[in-house]
């Protein structure tokens, strides 16, 4: 009896101990604490800061190839200045009442695998184009999907963002790619500047301690 007892004992024990070790997560809100914005091709100079749909997609429309990109941007100056980054994920929510899908099938489609870029220079949501791409770092993170048409995308940038000490790199957000920029290939998410509030952009920040 004696023996179940401390050995009970000793599972609690170690179960706090491992909640003690659990840092605090914050969540960054895109439409408090970032901005995005999408960058198309083949209007090079239009501005589309204010769009509420993120549309990443490749296609031949109206005669033309058209490509769309993604930029989103987070203000990091809202974690505190000592934060020792254990990993971080973006949340993306799948829009299921997309103006494209009066000409196309609802739900994402074809290969919807990401490249995903790190931003390394200053952008603002309502003066970027693709005229004024933004310079991003060579090191490219490829993310893969299942087939679920409908899926939300949570994306590590714990590789991508976060340097071996747990310190954050030099970032202004990141860009997202299709990894095929072939026609028929869509991914669809809100903006946030969507009216759906519970699902719009936002990066969670796991801290170590």
């Amino acid at each position: 009896m004696r023996a179940w007892f401390r050995l009970i004992v000793f599972i609690v024990a170690m179960v706090l101990v491992g909640c003690g070790k659990k840092g605090k997560i914050y969540v960054l809100h895109a439409d408090i604490d970032g901005k995005d914005a999408v960058l198309n091709y083949p209007n090079i100079t239009n501005n589309y800061g204010s769009e509420k749909e993120l549309n990443i997609y490749c296609d031949s429309l109206d005669g033309l190839k058209r490509i769309n990109r993604v930029v989103i941007g987070f203000n990091f100056k809202s974690l505190p200045e000592d934060i020792e980054i254990d990993s971080l994920f973006l949340q993306l929510y799948f829009n299921d009442v997309s103006g494209l899908y009066k000409i196309k099938g609802k739900g994402h489609t074809g290969n919807t695998g990401l490249i995903v870029e790190n931003i390394v220079e200053q952008w603002e949501e309502d003066v970027i184009t693709w005229a004024k791409y933004p310079r991003v770092e060579d090191n490219k993170l490829y993310y893969e999907t299942d087939k679920d048409i409908h899926r939300d995308y949570r994306i590590n940038l714990t590789e991508l963002l976060v340097d071996e000490a747990g310190n954050l790199k030099h970032t202004h957000g990141v860009l997202l790619r299709l990894q095929e920029e072939e026609n028929g290939n869509y991914i669809h998410f809100n903006s946030r500047e969507h009216h759906n509030n519970n699902n719009l952009p936002k990066l969670k920040v796991y801290a170590k301690k």
